[in-house]
């Protein structure tokens, strides 16, 4: 598949992107071994179907305001082996998988904010890829809290 370069491609595409995440995150909140984890997954899907909504909101009224605050990022998963998804991976496996999708996320929008000639679509899909590293950020804090804290 080609890349998204105009406004209208990009904004498909960046929606299609949220759909997929959302049902991502509600998979593992069905897996989750303890409630809090299972709360912060929901919440996680629940940013991504927000995302969509903004989206598709932005495509009707660009330039529509967006939350930006990213934090920084904690960088625990990136040195860690990208397994690819298998039904049957245990939860740490789980939450490293969900980073390095958030941080490719993070770096496609990036990329897509670079391409394109149209100036609100550049700020959405910068600000796309500030949610996505801030996901990342909160993903790696759940691996460093429930699995490198155990361990």
């Amino acid at each position: 598949m080609t890349e998204p370069r105009t406004a209208a491609d990009i904004l498909r595409f960046a929606i299609d992107r949220e759909i997929e995440a959302a049902r991502l995150y509600e998979d593992m909140a069905r897996r989750a071994r303890n409630e809090s984890s299972r709360t912060m997954l929901l919440g996680l899907a629940a940013e991504e179907r927000e995302h969509r909504r903004r989206l598709e909101q932005w495509t009707a009224s660009p330039g529509a305001p967006w939350p930006e605050d990213a934090g920084r990022d904690l960088r625990i998963t990136d040195s860690l082996p990208d397994e690819p998804w298998r039904e049957d991976m245990p939860w740490a496996d789980l939450l490293i998988y969900a980073a390095k999708k958030e941080a490719r996320a993070m770096e496609l929008y990036a990329r897509l904010a670079s391409i394109t000639s149209d100036p609100q679509a550049r700020r959405l899909m910068e600000l796309l890829a500030a949610q996505e590293k801030d996901h990342k950020r909160r993903l790696e804090k759940e691996y460093d809290d429930r699995v490198l804290a155990e361990n």
